[in-house]
C-alpha cells in the first residue's frame, strides 16, 4: 500500500491510496480500471466492467502512527481495514494503540476515519473513538483496542482513499473535533445519502 501526505491536512493526518490487485495488476493497470480508458487498450467494454467492479471491490487499508504532542511522549497509532464486497461489505475494521511515557499525567486521544472517493470528495466518516491512559508511573499507560463500525456498502463501494485522523480529545476539545466531523458527514452526504445517517 502506498501512503501520501494531504497538502493540505494537519501532520498527523494521512491519505491512503488502493492496494495494487496483485502483481499480476501494475499501479498503473490499476489506475486505467478505475479511470475510463481500457477501451483504449483493445479489451472489450465488458472485460472492462469486470476489472473496474473487482478494483472496486478490493478492500482497503490505512496505517497512521502520530506523535499527539511534540516531544513525541505521547504517541497514537492506528490500521485499518475497509471491506467493500462480499458478506462483510461495509466493515470498518480498526485497530488502535495509545501509549503515554510521561510519568504523572496522562491523556485521552481520539481517533475518525475519513473516506473519501477518487475525485476526493468525501463520502462517508466514521465516528470518533477515544481512549484515555494514565501516566506512566501511576497506571495504564499503553492501551491496544479494536473498533468495529458497519458502514453503507455504497459508501463503501465509492471509497477509494482513506484518511486517519488523531487528535487529543479533552473535554475542551470535544465540541471543536465533533463539529469538524458534523461537517464531513454533510459533505459525504451531498454525494450519497445514508438513510438514517443523513436524515
Amino acid at each position: 500500500m502506498r501512503m501520501s501526505r494531504d497538502p493540505g491536512a494537519p501532520d498527523n493526518t494521512l491519505r491512503s491510496q488502493p492496494r495494487r490487485l496483485s502483481r499480476r495488476f501494475p499501479a498503473i493497470m490499476v489506475a486505467m480500471a478505475m479511470g475510463t480508458g481500457l477501451c483504449m487498450t483493445g479489451w472489450s467494454s465488458t472485460a472492462a466492467a469486470e476489472t473496474v467492479e473487482a478494483a472496486e471491490l478490493h478492500p482497503l487499508q490505512a496505517h497512521l502512527e502520530s506523535k499527539i504532542t511534540d516531544s513525541g511522549a505521547r504517541t497514537m497509532l492506528t490500521d485499518v481495514t475497509l471491506q467493500r464486497s462480499g458478506e462483510h461489505a461495509g466493515q470498518l475494521y480498526a485497530r488502535t494503540v495509545t501509549s503515554n511515557r510521561v510519568r504523572l499525567t496522562g491523556f485521552t486521544g481520539g481517533v475518525f476515519v475519513v473516506l473519501k472517493n477518487d475525485q476526493g470528495a468525501v463520502v462517508g466518516i466514521s465516528g470518533l473513538h477515544t481512549f484515555g491512559v494514565d501516566g506512566r508511573s501511576i497506571g495504564t499507560y499503553r492501551r491496544d483496542e479494536v473498533w468495529i463500525e458497519q458502514i453503507d456498502p455504497r459508501v463503501a463501494a465509492a471509497t477509494t482513499q482513506i484518511e486517519i485522523v488523531h487528535q487529543r480529545a479533552t473535554r475542551d476539545r470535544l465540541p471543536s473535533i465533533l463539529k469538524r466531523i458534523a461537517e464531513f458527514k454533510q459533505a459525504g452526504c451531498q454525494i450519497i445519502h445514508v438513510q438514517g445517517v443523513c436524515d
